[in-house]
């Protein structure tokens, strides 16, 4: 992402609950803001939402907001401390049943989201987010993260072959546990 034009998206899924892989869009979030360039991580991770849970936004509005039409893209990006992170973190509004609306206001907050720099989103895990989002069509590249240390097999390079046969950037990224923090 670091040499990818301003306003790419990238979409993240864990392929399990590995505690090692709730937190890489953010560490992926601070080192594109290190190297000076704008980044926004939005919180599609609609189940357990960790990001927006770990920073202690879970009261601010965010993506359920805008998918509701409570909320713009201004109001629900959240600035991350001191950093030139912005947030949008999971929001306050109950969801109804995604439908083709709810569809085209997510396509309009990625859109709106790319004028504000490049796009991480966390998609929590692997069959959580619904694909009526359609999601992974959406995005510039979908990324399956999978815990290094993780005994069990996945069959992610499977979905990987499957979505780039319908023409849709992928790849499996291997990820292992650090012990670092992340500060504000």
């Amino acid at each position: 992402m670091l040499v990818a034009p301003a306003g790419y998206s990238v979409l993240l899924v864990r392929t399990s609950s590995a505690e090692a892989l709730e937190l890489v869009a953010l560490d992926l979030a601070r080192t594109i803001e290190e190297s000076g360039q704008d980044v926004v991580v939005v919180d599609a991770d609609l189940e357990t939402h960790v990001i927006s849970s770990r920073l202690g936004y879970d009261q601010r509005l965010g993506i359920r907001d805008i998918l509701t039409g409570d909320a713009s893209i201004l109001q629900a990006a959240h600035p991350f401390g001191r950093t030139g992170i912005k947030i949008v973190p999971v929001g306050m509004s109950p969801l109804t049943p995604p439908d083709q609306k709810m569809r085209r206001a997510f396509s309009a907050v990625l859109r709106q989201s790319r004028a504000l720099g490049r796009v991480i989103i966390d998609g929590g895990e692997l069959g959580t987010t619904p694909s009526e989002f359609g999601l992974y069509a959406m995005v510039d590249e979908v990324v399956f993260l999978e815990a290094a240390d993780d005994e069990q097999t996945s069959n992610v390079s499977v979905l990987v072959d499957l979505l780039r046969h319908r023409q849709i950037k992928a790849k499996a990224v291997f990820v292992e546990r650090t012990t670092q923090t992340l500060a504000a």
